[in-house]
């Protein structure tokens, strides 16, 4: 069916320089179920929480049926997340890696004190002018 949907709006997508369908046309409605409130009226941290906390579910979900490691780098993800949900999701990544030994994660980030609560657990490397060197 999709095949066929896509098939069929091809020569109207080529004229219109736009995709009509696809996944691309697909909304979801997300619940913070602890403050009973969709995602959008979220703030920008409980935002990107919501959405971490798919990605991973998918991830673990994946995982089961996929026999190779795995890195998964998450870049800039704890910008607009304060200093409880830094923490809560170090913390969560830890005991994801430690549960799922086939799982590499590598966070990025511009600020080394935004990862203060990871300096036992993490390793953390520094790359100035584009040189990559370990930072103890």
């Amino acid at each position: 069916i999709y095949k066929t949907e896509l098939k069929n709006r091809r020569q109207k997508d080529g004229i219109s320089g736009a995709t009509t369908f696809g996944i691309n046309r697909s909304d979801w409605q997300v619940f913070h179920i602890a403050k009973k409130i969709n995602a959008e009226y979220c703030s920008a941290g409980e935002q990107k929480m919501l959405i971490l906390a798919v990605f991973f579910s998918f991830i673990a979900h994946y995982i089961k049926f996929d026999e190779r490691n795995l890195i998964i780098l998450l870049d800039d993800v704890i910008t607009h997340l304060d200093a409880n949900h830094r923490k809560l999701l170090f913390k969560y990544i830890q005991d994801f890696v430690i549960t799922n030994t086939k799982v590499s994660v590598w966070l990025s980030g511009t600020d080394i004190e935004t990862f203060e609560t990871m300096k036992e657990t993490a390793k953390f490397y520094e790359i100035p002018n584009y040189t990559l060197s370990s930072k103890i």
